[in-house]
């Protein structure tokens, strides 16, 4: 098999995995189950790595253009977090407490888990078979926001942060500034817009709830 077929099947059975850790695995609420299927879910990402030979700066895990990144990441992140913020002081529902600032610092953690899933894996699979970097960041968007189903408007706003933040990280891979600048998103977004509307930013089974 082609290596374009094994990173297309790879692509495939990682989101079908996801899709039932977030719809199957974790409506159950065993906390071991949990674990042992993210454990599996990581060891899946980095099996794959190794078959394909790809080092950690390969992966964006590195520091020798953090910067770089963050100044090609910024301009059009910053626009679309302003955007986030006056929609909220618009609609009255701007909450910058303190939960906004802590929220700015440790959300980035959470974030490194999806964007390593998002782009270390399948941004980087994706690159190894088409040339069109476009067509890389819209196929990522999309597949970032089927995640977020069915809360549909978190699905549009992840659609559009998932371009931009894919788009972004082929230009200058670095998993560390990809992961701060979806902190900066998610915190903006989540303290802007009314509660009901975002629905506690919730996904899978839960959202029904």
């Amino acid at each position: 098999m082609s290596r374009r077929y094994v990173c297309y099947l790879e692509i495939g059975v990682f989101f079908i995995l996801l899709m039932v850790y977030i719809w199957g695995i974790m409506p159950l609420g065993i906390d071991a189950v949990n674990y042992l299927f993210v454990c599996f879910l990581a060891l899946f990402t980095i099996v794959s790595n190794i078959r394909h030979k790809l080092n950690l700066k390969t992966l964006g895990i590195r520091l020798d253009n953090f910067l770089a990144s963050l100044k090609t990441f910024l301009p059009v992140i910053l626009i679309i977090s302003l955007l986030f913020l006056l929609t909220g002081w618009l609609l009255k529902s701007l909450r910058l407490s303190g939960d906004f600032v802590i929220s700015l610092l440790t959300y980035p953690i959470w974030g490194m888990v999806q964007q390593y899933a998002l782009q270390s894996f399948i941004n980087n699979r994706l690159r190894m078979t088409f040339n069109n970097e476009y067509l890389v960041a819209l196929i990522c968007a999309i597949l970032f926001a089927a995640v977020h189903l069915p809360n549909i408007w978190l699905m549009a706003f992840c659609f559009i942060g998932g371009y931009f933040v894919s788009f972004f990280y082929g230009r200058q891979p670095n998993l560390f500034a990809a992961s701060i600048i979806h902190g900066i998103l998610a915190s903006t977004l989540s303290h802007s817009l009314p509660r009901d509307i975002l629905h506690g930013m919730v996904v899978g089974p839960g959202f029904y709830r």
